[in-house]
Formats: structure tokens, sequence, C-alpha cells
């Protein structure tokens, strides 16, 4: 932007006189405070105000404010004019407030801009002029530097995304807001959040604060620091922060370096909906854990968290319902195979034990056949040995006896020679006989207690072994097929001569016969 001076001046120039020649000079001739008050009179002439197109190549701090030196734009280096200017400090606050954050003079070193100024002259400083505004491109774009430095400090101190880093709360039941004072885009949300609490659903706390004005940045933080106070006995889930619409610079405080880093260092979720979408290029907006545009959206946030833990369990109970579904079909189908199996399994191993079963009744009933006829024919070798024994003992009793007779007169006879022979006498022989006569008698008398106690032994015993065979023929004769079967019990087979053991069995087989002691029967299994 550039503009020019134009004076209407009808006043000769006051240096337009004639030369004084008593001096010898050939112009007029000035002292230097009249030189430098003559040059400011006709600075005077210019506009009150101007703005100046020019790029700010350094700035100096004073004590209450800033020496800015100014080049022409675009000229090369150390050619064109150059002007020092005076930027107040209080000129600075005000860009700062209109820029929502403090902002340093540094920052317009390098920029090529345009400065609203108004000409001064000093005699010792000569020619200056005063900033007292900076163009709308320039503020914007002192915003977006100061709002740079901010985010790339956020970074250093891992603070940019801290917000987003927090972990999405578990179950939403309590949320504080923090508004404007009677803001419409509150009023929009508040009936339903009322509702919502009235249901028991949301505990619900809010802060009015201002969100424009010099006092908004500590009053929003300070109330963003209140609102992660304990509601209900615990922290609240998320804070909602919301504004109506407006103006868009009404905006730009909130990017207040206290209210970002409040922000920032908040424990809690915060979910911004501070206006329109096209309000979303906040610094604000970008570290905040949810950018959500609108109160409405803000809205529709918490509507959607509170309802995420249903919509996970229902999930969850859906995943584990298929998961068992699939698991207990697969179990089905290998129980299944499993039986399957196992019926296989058990016909044949039925199949084998019903043969095996059979073989060993054949051979139990052949077993306890020959036991019978071995008894029968130990009894009948023992009647034998005992009539054998009867008809043999007194014989051989009898026999001895003879033989003890036939000895004593054999002895007698010889007794009575060899005496005859030794003695003639009969007194002598008489003795011997006598003497043999009565140990003969002793010695036939021991034998017939032996014989009659060999007799009894003998017949005791036969009796003993006798009615052992007899006990032993009856436990063969109960343990027989026909004897159980004669005592009311009943052989089930079915129609392939199979022994039928079981109720499913018989109600698989088609057509049974019983067997009975005194015949067969034919059965029919009913339903």
């Amino acid at each position: 932007m550039s503009s020019s001076i134009i004076t209407n001046r009808t006043d000769p120039h006051p240096l337009a006189a004639t030369p004084d020649r008593s001096t010898g000079l050939d112009a007029p001739f000035l002292p230097l405070r009249a030189f430098l008050d003559l040059a400011g009179q006709l600075l005077r002439g210019l506009p009150e105000t101007v703005w100046l197109e020019a790029t700010i190549v350094a700035s100096k701090a004073g004590r209450s404010g800033h020496t800015l030196e100014l080049v022409e734009a675009g000229a090369p280096v150390g050619q064109g004019g150059a002007l020092r200017v005076f930027l107040a400090g209080a000129v600075l606050d005000r860009i700062s407030s209109s820029i929502g954050g403090p902002v340093e003079a540094g920052l317009l070193v390098g920029m090529t801009t345009v400065l609203k100024v108004s000409p001064q002259w000093s005699s010792r400083y000569h020619l200056g002029a005063r900033v007292l505004d900076l163009g709308r491109d320039t503020t914007q774009s002192l915003a977006q530097k100061r709002l740079e430095q901010l985010r790339q400090a956020l970074r250093r101190e891992g603070l940019y995304d801290r917000q987003r880093r927090l972990p999405m709360p578990r179950d939403v039941t309590r949320v504080a807001i923090v508004h404007p004072a009677g803001a419409a885009g509150y009023a929009d949300i508040a009936a339903t959040l009322a509702r919502w609490e009235g249901a028991g659903l949301l505990v619900i706390r809010s802060h009015a604060v201002p969100f424009e004005g010099a006092s908004a940045p500590q009053a929003l933080a300070t109330a963003l620091r209140a609102a992660v106070e304990p509601l209900a006995g615990s922290r609240p889930d998320l804070v909602l922060m919301v504004r109506g619409g407006g103006s868009r610079a009404g905006l730009a405080v909130l990017d207040h370096e206290t209210i970002v880093r409040a922000v920032a260092l908040c424990p809690v979720p915060i979910a911004c909906g501070l206006g329109h979408a096209i309000d979303n290029d906040l610094l604000l907006c970008e570290i905040a854990w949810r950018n959500l545009d609108t109160p409405s959206k803000a809205l529709a946030c918490v509507a959607e968290l509170m309802r995420a833990p249903a919509r996970q369990v229902r999930g969850a109970l859906e995943a584990i319902t298929s998961l068992a579904g699939q698991r207990l079909q697969a179990e089905e189908i290998r129980l299944q195979a499993y039986r399957s199996g196992l019926t296989a399994q058990g016909g044949r191993c039925l199949t084998g034990a019903e043969a095996d079963v059979d073989r060993v009744f054949a051979e139990v009933r052949i077993a306890i056949g020959a036991a019978g006829a071995r008894c029968r024919q130990a009894m009948s070798d023992l009647r034998h040995m005992m009539a054998a024994l009867h008809a043999t003992v007194p014989l051989r009793i009898d026999a001895a006896a003879r033989a003890s007779r036939d000895l004593r007169v054999q002895v007698s006879s010889g007794m009575r020679m060899r005496l005859s022979a030794i003695d003639p006498g009969e007194p002598a022989w008489r003795s011997v006989v006598q003497a043999a006569g009565t140990q003969l008698h002793l010695q036939a008398a021991g034998l017939r207690p032996l014989r009659d106690a060999v007799g009894t032994a003998a017949t005791t015993s036969l009796d003993r072994s006798a009615a052992a065979l007899v006990a032993a023929e009856a436990i063969v004769a109960a343990a027989s097929p026909e004897t159980v079967l004669a005592r009311g019990f009943a052989l089930v087979r079915g129609p392939d001569g199979r022994v039928i053991r079981t109720v499913a069995a018989a109600h698989e087989a088609h057509g049974l016969t019983l067997h009975l002691h005194d015949g067969d029967v034919a059965a029919v299994v009913e339903a």
C-alpha cells in the first residue's frame, strides 16, 4: 500500500529569498537550530496519520515500547528509503488482546507489512513516526506466528497431544460443562442434559464463565481447574467446553496461552463445541481430546459415550454367543462322531462278549457235567472201597487170630517137646504151657480192640468222604443252567440266537425267545 503526500501551499518557500551577498555566500545562511526548526515547519504539512508499506528489519526494546527500523519494501539491501518508528507498549497490548494472546515485537522482524503511523519530527531524532496500528494481514500473521511458537513449546513439553492420549471414558455418568453465562449454545443442550439427569443417567455440574474480554483467559483457566474437582464422589468422566455461535474475533481469546495450557494439563478428557465448523482452526481445538464443532455435536458425543458400554457389552455378548455356538457345534460334531465310534465299538464288543459268554456258558456246562461225572465215579469208588474194607478187614483180623492160635499150638508143642527133653516131669511143662497160653490170650485180647478201632476209623472216613461228595454234587447240580431255569428264571435270546442282556437290546430285537426249564416261549417287546 502506498500513499502520496500532497500539500497546497501558496506562501513562498522560506529559503527562496535572494542570497545574502554581504556574507560572500551564494546560498541562504541559517544556524543549525533555525534550519531544523524550518525543516520541522515544512514536515508539519504532512497528514496526521498515514499507512506505510515497509519491511521491518530490526526491533529494539525500550522502557515504554519498541523502536522498529523500516526499509523500503522490495528494495535491494543498502538501497532505498529507511525510517525508524516507535511502537508503544499500549499499542502492542491492544494488538495482543485482539489476537487473543501476548505478542512479542520480535515477531515483526522480517515481515513486510502495512503500518498506520503518525509522522513526527524531532530536532534530535529528525523524521520519525509513532505506530498506531498494524494492517489486518499483519495482525493475522502475528497471530499465526504466536500460535506456532506456542504449538512448538507444547510439543517440546509433551503437552501438545496429552489430551488426545487420554483413554476413552469407560462409562460416562458425570459431566462438567464450562460455558458462557446465558449462552444460546448452552441453552440448546441444557434441556436435554437436564432430562438425562432427571432420568438418573447423568450427574451434571455447570461452570458459567466469560469467554470474551480481558478477564476471560484467567476465568476460563480457573473454571477448567474447578471442573475436574470431585463430582458425586469422583472426578467427572468428561468435561464439555461449549460456546454458541458468535463473531470469529470473539474466539481469538480462546487461544490465549493460559487457556491452552489449562486444557492441555487437564487430567479429564475435554470435548469442545465452540461454534461452527469454520471455527476449528483454534489451537485449543487441536489439543482438546475431541473437537466437535458445535454444542449439539458435543451433546451427541456424550450420548454416544453413554451408549458405548452397552454397545460393547452387546458386541461382547454376541461374540461370546457366536463363539459358544461354534464351540458347541464343534463339540456336538465331535460327540456325535465319538458316540458313533462308541456305538460301533460297543456293538463289536457286545458281539464279542456275547460270543464269549456263550462259549463260557457252554464250557461251564461241560465242566459241570464232567465234575458231576467225576463226583459220581468217586462215590462209586468209595462205596466199593468201603465194601472191600468191610469184607477184608474182619477176614484179615480172623486170619491173624487163627495164625496166632496156630502159633500158640506150635509153640506149645515145641515147648512141650523141649521141656520133655529137659524135664520129663509134668509140673514144668504145665507151667510153661500156662504161661504161653496166658501170653497168647493177652495178644488176642489186644488184637480185638485194634480190629474194632480200624473198622470204626475206616467207616468214619468213608462216611465223611461220601458226605463231602454228596455236598459237592448238590452244589454242581445247583449251579447247572437247568437248575437255575427250574427255579423260575428265563434265558432271553434274540432271533439270531444272541443272549439279550439289556432293555435297549430287547427293543432293538425283532422277536424274542424265552428259554424256560421245560421249553421255549416266543415273546414280543411292547413299547
